[in-house]
């Protein structure tokens, strides 16, 4: 949290709306050139990690998630994990992005838990997948199929939905504030 000075008033504010308002004056005096250097290092944090990250990352799961639609890859199990992983990973940027300019924390913590909790246990899938392919070799054709992998995958999403939505109605988690 940082002070400003607007108009003669104390207010605080995040770094995130320091950053974005022009009113502000969050800069340090010119006599403390350390203060200086983390006032410039911190707005460039915050312009790489919500412009810069969420744009590359969401552009990186784009071409995955097109690469694993080709047709020679659908038929793989491991490339409808991907695809599942892609979109998770892709809302779990743009809820990062967005969580930083809201003020519902109910809705922050929803996404990026369910989010993040659906990329881990992709993940935890595509694991035990390449198990059984390895382990079980002659069985891989009926364990690992595209059709248990597309059922796998949405079981995933649906399960962490519903353990994830108390958190919509604000009784998990602080009951007000920012993200």
């Amino acid at each position: 949290m940082f002070i400003t000075t607007t108009n003669e008033s104390l207010e605080e504010t995040t770094l995130i709306e320091a950053f974005t308002d022009n009113q502000t004056q969050v800069m340090p005096s010119s006599d403390d050139n350390n203060a200086r250097f983390y006032f410039w290092l911190a707005r460039w944090v915050i312009f790489i990690s919500l412009i810069f990250l969420p744009s590359v990352g969401s552009l990186s799961n784009l071409m995955a998630f097109l690469v694993c639609l080709r047709k020679n890859l659908r038929s793989q199990s491991w490339a409808i994990y991907l695809l599942a992983l892609s979109v998770a990973d892709t809302f779990s940027l743009a809820a990062l992005a967005a969580c930083q300019r809201t003020h519902h924390i109910s809705h922050c913590m929803f996404s990026l838990i369910y989010s993040e909790t659906v990329a881990s246990w992709v993940v935890v899938a595509i694991a035990v997948d390449r198990l059984i392919i390895t382990y079980f070799p002659f069985k891989a054709a009926v364990y690992s199929t595209q059709k248990r992998a597309l059922i796998v995958s949405v079981f995933l999403y649906c399960l962490i939905f519903c353990l994830v939505s108390p958190t919509l109605t604000g009784l998990i988690g602080p009951p007000t504030g920012k993200c």
